[in-house]
């Protein structure tokens, strides 16, 4: 498998559950999805955006469903941003998705802003 290849993909998803879900990925996705980019993913009878958490080979104990598209071609999260929502997450407020979340809506508000003097 190519360097930065991947099978697999852990995704924060906006539900009220405080884990992560393993996505197959098509072999369209594995060499483009990077932690911090957004999917859409299924989720029960929905589609839902989440945030890749992490690329990886390991095989999980259940059957995996696969990712459905990419929405960003690079992260929209960086590293040192996914390790502060997490941080956030597991210390304060026990819920993963929301801050993932805040942290998507923040970044893309800051890129998106223009400045004028």
């Amino acid at each position: 498998m190519p360097e930065g290849s991947f099978l697999y993909c852990d995704v924060s998803l906006p539900v009220p559950l405080d884990r992560a879900f393993t996505y197959s990925l098509p072999e369209t996705l594995r060499h483009r999805v990077k932690p911090g980019c957004r999917l859409i993913v299924p989720f029960g009878v929905r589609k839902m955006t989440g945030v890749a958490l992490r690329c990886h080979d390991e095989p999980p104990s259940v059957e995996t469903r696969q990712a459905l598209r990419l929405i960003d071609s690079e992260p929209v999260l960086d590293e040192e941003m996914l390790r502060l929502a997490h941080w956030i997450a597991i210390t304060i407020a026990r819920r993963w998705a929301k801050y993932y979340a805040a942290c998507c809506r923040s970044r893309a508000t800051f890129t998106q802003a223009k400045f004028t003097s």
